[in-house]
C-alpha cells in the first residue's frame, strides 16, 4: 500500500523543512483512506502518477517561463501529478503544467469569482500563465476549485505564495508545503464530519 512503510519510519520524528510537504502528503492520504472506509471518498482515485524525469520537468518549467518553486519541483520528481486530489482537483503533473488552456480557465475562475485574498486585493489581473504571472499547479474541470501559484510572492528558497479558490472561498498560503497544511486541515474537518455522521453519503 502506497506510504505504508514510509509513514512507519516518520512515526515519532520531525521532518526536515525540506520533506515537510512529503510528510503532510502522506498525512493527507491516509485521511482519504479513512474516508474511503467511512464511504466519503471515491475509491479509485487515491493513486499518484509515477513520478517525472529530469526532462520532463524541464520541459514544463520552459512552458512556464520559470523555475518551479524546489518543494514542486520535488514533488514531480516523486509523483508526476495526483489526478483527483482534492475536491475533484487535480495536481497537474509535467504534460499538464503550462498549458494556455489551464492558464485560461484559471483567469476566467478568479475574474468570475474576484477570489478574497488578504493582500493585495483578487488577483484576476494576474492570472494568465505567462511568466511573472499567476501559474496554475491545481485545477477541477469544472474551475469550482483552482490553485495556482504566486511568483510575485518568493521567498528566500524560491518557494513561492499560493493562492487557492474552493467552491466560492479563496486563501492564501506562503508555500505549497503550507497550503498542503491548508489540504489537510479541511480533510480533518471531512473526517470529523464522517465520524460524527458514519452513514452520510458520499461527497467527494
Amino acid at each position: 500500500m502506497l506510504y505504508g512503510t514510509e509513514v512507519s519510519e516518520l512515526q515519532g520524528t520531525r521532518p526536515s523543512r525540506d520533506t515537510e510537504w512529503e510528510h503532510t502528503l502522506q498525512r493527507i492520504y491516509w485521511v482519504r483512506i479513512e474516508l474511503q472506509e467511512l464511504g466519503r471518498h471515491p475509491a479509485d482515485d487515491d493513486i499518484p502518477n509515477a513520478p517525472a524525469d529530469a526532462e520532463g520537468i524541464a520541459r514544463a518549467e520552459q512552458r512556464i517561463g520559470r523555475r518551479l518553486p524546489p518543494s514542486y519541483r520535488a514533488f514531480l520528481a516523486r509523483f508526476d501529478g495526483w489526478p483527483r486530489f482534492f475536491d475533484g482537483a487535480a495536481l497537474l503533473g509535467t504534460r499538464d503544467l503550462g498549458k494556455t488552456s489551464y492558464a485560461d480557465l484559471a483567469q476566467a475562475v478568479f475574474e468570475a469569482n474576484e477570489t478574497p485574498v488578504p493582500e493585495g486585493g483578487p488577483p484576476s489581473s494576474r492570472v494568465r500563465g505567462y511568466p511573472g504571472e499567476m501559474i496554475p499547479f491545481g485545477i477541477d474541470p469544472e474551475g469550482t476549485t483552482l490553485f495556482a501559484f504566486d511568483p510575485t510572492q518568493v521567498d528566500s528558497r524560491g518557494e513561492m505564495g499560493v493562492v487557492a479558490w474552493i467552491h466560492e472561498i479563496g486563501f492564501r498560503a506562503r508555500s505549497f508545503d503550507d497550503f498542503l497544511v491548508g489540504i489537510l486541515e479541511l480533510c480533518e474537518a471531512d473526517l470529523d464530519d464522517a465520524r460524527a455522521c458514519p452513514v452520510a453519503s458520499m461527497t467527494r
